[in-house]
């Protein structure tokens, strides 16, 4: 299937795919949020090619984004250990691989992204960045050494 703006969305063998990001659903919870949870990651895919852009800008070469978590159902997020209110539920986060000692450049240029500059962003301990369009202001550094 694919979505406005050109976001593909495929069976990814008991987990859904949406433009390279794995959309974790056990199949007896595909339904009418699940289906929501799409249209949000496809604004969410949207969002993420401008952070590409950015990083692209900054570094001045072609990059890509290395997706480790988008969408998840609450099932999934659970078994994760994700937050209880987790912005991966509603389909407004995902978590990226970084290179290492790229983490604050990525995070910076997250932040130029509009819907990014007023939600979250942060750095997880492994070095991973957090983005999501939660609507306010949320910024975490929990990275150790660069």
């Amino acid at each position: 299937v694919v979505l406005r703006g050109g976001a593909q969305v495929v069976d990814g063998g008991g987990e859904l795919v949406v433009g390279g990001a794995c959309v974790a659903a056990p199949d007896d919870e595909v339904d009418a949020a699940l289906l929501g949870a799409l249209l949000a990651a496809e604004r969410l895919a949207l969002r993420l090619e401008k952070l590409r852009r950015q990083i692209r800008k900054a570094e001045g070469k072609p990059v890509a984004l290395g997706i480790l978590s988008g969408y998840r159902c609450p099932a999934y997020n659970r078994k994760v250990h994700g937050a209880v209110m987790s912005q991966h539920i509603q389909g407004t986060a995902a978590d990226l691989a970084i290179p290492k000692g790229k983490q604050t450049l990525y995070f910076r240029c997250a932040e130029k992204v509009k819907a990014f500059k007023r939600g979250g962003i942060g750095i997880y301990p492994n070095g991973g960045l957090h983005v999501d369009g939660r609507g306010w202001l949320a910024r975490w550094n929990s990275y150790v050494g660069q």
